[in-house]
Protein backbone atom coordinates (compact mmCIF):
# COMPACT_ATOMS: atom_id res chain seq x y z
CA UNK A 1 0.00 0.00 0.00
CA UNK A 2 1.72 3.20 -0.88
CA UNK A 3 0.33 6.37 1.14
CA UNK A 4 2.22 8.85 -1.21
CA UNK A 5 0.44 12.31 -1.73
CA UNK A 6 0.88 12.80 -5.55
CA UNK A 7 0.08 10.53 -8.41
CA UNK A 8 2.71 10.12 -11.17
CA UNK A 9 1.28 12.89 -12.87
CA UNK A 10 1.38 15.08 -9.74
CA UNK A 11 -2.32 15.06 -9.40
CA UNK A 12 -3.42 14.47 -5.67
CA UNK A 13 -4.46 11.18 -4.53
CA UNK A 14 -3.09 8.10 -2.90
CA UNK A 15 -0.50 6.05 -5.62
CA UNK A 16 -1.80 2.29 -5.82
CA UNK A 17 -4.76 0.58 -3.67
CA UNK A 18 -7.04 1.92 -1.09
CA UNK A 19 -6.43 0.16 2.17
CA UNK A 20 -9.24 -2.25 3.98
CA UNK A 21 -11.14 0.78 5.35
CA UNK A 22 -13.31 -1.44 7.67
CA UNK A 23 -10.35 -2.15 10.30
CA UNK A 24 -10.41 1.28 10.92
CA UNK A 25 -13.58 2.38 10.49
CA UNK A 26 -14.50 0.04 12.86
CA UNK A 27 -12.13 1.77 15.38
CA UNK A 28 -14.46 4.37 15.82
CA UNK A 29 -16.72 4.17 18.93
CA UNK A 30 -20.35 5.10 16.83
CA UNK A 31 -19.23 2.97 13.69
CA UNK A 32 -21.02 0.23 15.29
CA UNK A 33 -24.53 2.29 15.15
CA UNK A 34 -24.79 3.21 11.58
CA UNK A 35 -27.24 1.13 9.63
CA UNK A 36 -25.63 -1.52 7.29
CA UNK A 37 -26.54 0.62 4.47
CA UNK A 38 -25.43 4.03 5.74
CA UNK A 39 -22.11 2.31 6.31
CA UNK A 40 -21.70 1.30 2.88
CA UNK A 41 -22.73 4.77 2.22
CA UNK A 42 -20.14 6.29 4.54
CA UNK A 43 -17.18 3.92 2.99
CA UNK A 44 -18.15 4.96 -0.40
CA UNK A 45 -17.55 8.65 0.46
CA UNK A 46 -14.16 7.78 2.10
CA UNK A 47 -12.98 5.51 -0.43
CA UNK A 48 -13.92 9.07 -3.16
CA UNK A 49 -11.70 11.35 -0.87
CA UNK A 50 -8.58 8.78 -0.58
CA UNK A 51 -8.57 8.55 -4.20
CA UNK A 52 -9.06 12.49 -4.85
CA UNK A 53 -6.16 12.58 -1.90
CA UNK A 54 -8.40 15.58 -0.47
CA UNK A 55 -7.60 17.42 2.88
CA UNK A 56 -7.51 16.70 6.39
CA UNK A 57 -10.55 19.33 6.93
CA UNK A 58 -13.10 17.77 4.56
CA UNK A 59 -12.31 13.74 6.48
CA UNK A 60 -12.97 15.83 10.00
CA UNK A 61 -16.07 16.97 8.29
CA UNK A 62 -17.41 13.77 6.69
CA UNK A 63 -16.66 11.92 10.00
CA UNK A 64 -18.58 14.55 11.61
CA UNK A 65 -21.52 14.49 9.47
CA UNK A 66 -21.19 10.43 9.64
CA UNK A 67 -21.13 10.25 14.06
CA UNK A 68 -24.21 12.68 13.52
CA UNK A 69 -25.90 10.14 11.66
CA UNK A 70 -24.91 7.34 13.66
CA UNK A 71 -26.58 8.84 16.43
CA UNK A 72 -30.03 9.03 14.55
CA UNK A 73 -29.64 5.10 13.72
CA UNK A 74 -29.09 4.41 17.70
CA UNK A 75 -32.21 6.07 18.46
CA UNK A 76 -33.91 4.58 16.06
CA UNK A 77 -32.71 1.54 17.05
CA UNK A 78 -33.80 1.95 20.34
CA UNK A 79 -37.19 3.43 19.37
CA UNK A 80 -37.54 0.17 17.77
CA UNK A 81 -36.58 -1.72 20.55
CA UNK A 82 -38.92 -0.35 23.08
CA UNK A 83 -41.62 -0.39 21.01
CA UNK A 84 -41.17 -4.35 19.40
CA UNK A 85 -40.62 -5.06 23.69
CA UNK A 86 -44.23 -3.40 24.34
CA UNK A 87 -42.89 -0.92 26.77
CA UNK A 88 -43.88 1.55 23.91
CA UNK A 89 -47.64 1.18 22.09
CA UNK A 90 -48.81 3.36 19.49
Amino acid sequence: MSTDSAQPDGTPGLVGPLPELEPILDKLPWYGDLQPGHRGEMLGEVEELMAAGTTRDLYEELLERWADIAHIDLKRARFELLRASGILRE
